[in-house]
């Protein structure tokens, strides 16, 4: 058995070299058994095509045509054709042998070499042999027959037709001649290797089997799988399907390089197409009630998607171009889901830690997905139309285009930016926490306790009461004092700083006073005694955010014009925390001396040129504290020049301690330190916000971004924090930045 094994490649080396009867007779007289009859077709009956089933055609053959168990030799220069079914066991062939219409049946081993030729019209060619091996140097076709390869198949510089049947092997495929798919279908349920020609023709490359399976080819016209399991990965560097990719059962299609589909794609039944960082690409329509995924490759549905079953997205980018409408699941582990038309989801969305991201210029129809993490609106034009609730539980981020909330509900409990316009029904919702609601000073720096008479500022922060962001809009807020002081009542107006910032302040005071009797709403809050000062305020646009954002004060009274309030006559503020009487303690050192908070100072001149500490310039912060500049760059982002800076003298600024160095006013400058070429933006706070790419920077402060960078000594890193890095020109408004403080006690 050894022997028969090996015997085919033998064959066609000694047929190549010599091209004779002789070599493959003898070659057999060698290696079969003497109990195997080696039957030659020398065709003594039958014209040009001899019969194949003619015992007269034939020698060494028992008198008779090949049978079962029987070696067949077709010697070159001869043709023999089938006139009824023939089986056997193994096949040599220099010569041509042509089914016709009926069956030709190899057992064993089939080897075809240099002109040998193996061809039916609409019979059936079956080498059938699981352990055989099938190799070709010459030509294998179907009309529109069938061929059935079983066993290990090379088609070593030969030639494989396949006509409009099928052709289907079991083994493993190895083609270094040429494979014409012409309009059949070629099934393989193993390994298959390409490096030779295949042309694709019009028909299907089909898997099969449940195993796994290794496939190079470059391009395929109908690309189909009836696999029930294993996988089949596909390692060239390119497949292309110019017709439709279909799959019935299971198993899984994994593209190692990039795919791209022409035609209709349609994932039945379990089955997955997937990638570790290739490109899929879906021209044509998909249907799937399986799975399709990336593991950090993009992938792009350029038609409609139907999505009834899974849709994975890893790291990288889906797109859609065309409607989308999902009844399954779609899992957006961390890339980013760009939806071009319209996106109706009925069934489960995953937003993990992935964006959601609308682009286009046209109207796109959004419909129920609450497990969205990261939601970005970036369209040239037309609107997103709500029509039904939508929930975002990371950023919300808003840069163009109109999102369309109707009467729907729009829920956004992380971070909220909107720079663009929404628009809201009479019945529709916007769930958006307030971010901060606190009473104020002037300055807008918050107050623990007023005076009587006094004047009350708010600052609200809500930031999707922003619906227009080209508009400067406003709220209302309720000032109140307490029922034992008189109960007074006053509808507060706030207007937003900028057109975009989500802040609200009054710039005009409300008046606050110590009256014997309560006036209501005469747009003056008025108190009868020391009591509390309540903002409330409820957002309209959003029904379950109730009043919750409240800040309280204590009122003193003081004596006015030398007389007694009805409060009682020279009370001072009553502060709640150790902490704030000091701080009131060294605000009213600031009053004693001449100064108020938000106040420039610097030590006299002393007229020497070669001292420097009466250059010193500091900020008299609302902490009654001293904060230095630590260089004149960080000043003129605050300030710009020195003409507001008063003098103090040396003993009184040493009564005032010192406090944290002022950074950089927010949004105005990029800054670095001198060790580390990292560039950063500035937020409140003194928070610096790594700009990761050149391009990030270009649409932040323009084309001379470049300029608007200061180096900062390496001694001034403490006086800094750091947060989340800008990836994107959403992630960070300078201008909104900046608007959001006046001074710098605002920052602190």
């Amino acid at each position: 058995m050894q022997h028969l094994k090996t015997a085919p490649t033998f064959a066609k080396h000694i047929a190549i070299l010599f091209g004779t009867l002789f070599s493959f007779t003898l070659f057999f007289l060698l290696t079969n058994p003497a109990s195997a009859f080696v039957c030659t077709y020398q065709q003594t009956t039958g014209g040009a095509v001899g019969d194949f089933n003619n015992a007269a055609n034939w020698t060494n053959c028992n008198t008779a045509s090949p049978t079962a168990g029987d070696t067949v030799l077709i010697p070159a220069s001869t043709s023999t054709a089938l006139s009824a079914n023939a089986s056997f066991s193994q096949l040599n062939a220099t010569g041509t042998v042509d089914a016709v219409s009926f069956t030709l049946t190899a057992t064993s081993s089939v080897q075809i070499a240099g002109t040998g030729v193996v061809t039916s019209t609409t019979g059936v060619i079956n080498f059938n042999s699981v352990d055989g091996t099938t190799s070709s140097t010459g030509a294998i076709g179907t009309n529109t027959g069938n061929l059935l390869i079983g066993g290990v198949f090379t088609n070593d510089f030969g030639t494989l037709n396949v006509g409009a049947g099928n052709a289907t092997t079991t083994g493993a495929v190895t083609n270094t001649g040429t494979i014409n798919n012409n309009s059949g279908v070629l099934s393989v349920s193993s390994d298959f290797t390409n490096t030779g020609t295949f042309d694709i023709g019009t028909g299907t490359f089909r898997l099969s089997g449940s195993g796994t399976q290794s496939i190079t080819v470059a391009a395929v016209n109908n690309l189909d799988s009836i696999k029930t399991g294993g996988v089949a990965s596909f390692i060239t560097n390119t497949t292309d399907v110019l017709g439709t990719l279909t799959t019935f059962n299971a198993g899984t299609l994994s593209f190692g390089t990039n795919v791209d589909v022409a035609g209709a794609t349609t994932i039945g039944g379990t089955a997955t197409v997937t990638s570790t960082s290739a490109v899929l690409t879906f021209t044509g329509t998909v249907t799937s009630t399986g799975s399709i995924g990336s593991s950090s490759g993009n992938i792009l549905f350029s038609s409609t998607l139907q999505n009834n079953g899974t849709l994975d997205i890893g790291s990288g980018i889906a797109t859609s171009t065309g409607h989308v409408t999902s009844t399954g699941t779609i899992n957006n582990r961390s890339g980013r889901y760009e939806i071009v038309a319209d996106f109706v989801d009925t069934g489960t969305y995953t937003g993990n830690t992935g964006t959601l991201k609308f682009v286009n210029d046209a109207t796109q129809r959004f419909s129920g997905p609450s497990g969205i993490f990261n939601l970005t609106i970036h369209k040239t034009g037309g609107s997103v139309d709500l029509v039904g609730n939508v929930t975002s539980t990371g950023t919300f981020t808003h840069t163009s285009g109109t999102l369309a909330v109707g009467n729907n509900r729009f829920a956004a409990t992380g971070t909220y930016v909107n720079n663009a316009t929404i628009t809201i029904g009479a019945s529709g919702s916007i769930i958006h926490a307030t971010d901060d609601l606190n009473l104020t000073n002037s300055a807008y720096t918050n107050v623990s306790t007023y005076e009587m008479p006094g004047s009350i500022f708010v600052t609200l922060t809500d930031p999707n009461r922003n619906l227009l962001a080209a508009t400067i809009e406003t709220v209302e807020v309720t000032v109140s004092g307490d029922a034992a002081a008189g109960a007074d009542s006053e509808t507060l107006t706030l207007t937003e700083t900028t057109a975009s910032s989500g802040i609200f302040r009054n710039t005009t005071a409300l008046p606050l006073n110590d009256s014997a009797a309560v006036l209501l709403a005469n747009s003056q809050l008025e108190m009868t005694q020391n009591g509390t000062v309540t903002v409330s305020y409820t957002d309209t646009l959003d029904a379950d955010d109730t009043p919750t954002d409240a800040v309280t004060a204590t009122i003193a009274v003081v004596a006015s014009s030398g007389s007694s309030g009805p409060g009682g006559s020279g009370n001072i503020p009553l502060p709640s925390t150790a902490e704030d009487a000091e701080t009131t303690a060294r605000l009213n050192y600031f009053d004693s001396i001449g100064y108020t908070t938000h106040d420039l100072v610097k030590l006299p001149n002393d007229g020497d040129p070669n001292t420097q500490f009466d250059s010193a310039v500091y900020y008299l912060g609302a902490d009654g504290r001293r904060h230095a500049f630590p260089n004149d760059k960080a000043y003129f982002t605050w300030y710009a020049d020195f003409s507001d800076v008063k003098t103090i003298q040396a003993t009184e600024l040493a009564n005032i301690p010192l406090g944290e160095n002022i950074t950089y006013k927010p949004g105005v400058k990029m800054v670095k330190f001198t060790t580390d070429n990292r560039v950063y933006a500035v937020a409140k706070g003194g928070v610096l916000r790594w700009i990761t790419t050149e391009t990030i920077a270009i649409l932040l402060y323009g084309s001379t971004w470049n300029t608007m960078i200061d180096d900062i000594n390496d001694a001034f890193y403490p006086n800094y924090s750091f947060e989340q890095d800008i990836d994107e020109m959403s992630d960070f408004n300078p201008a909104e930045m900046e608007s959001q403080v006046a001074t710098p006690s605002d920052s602190m």
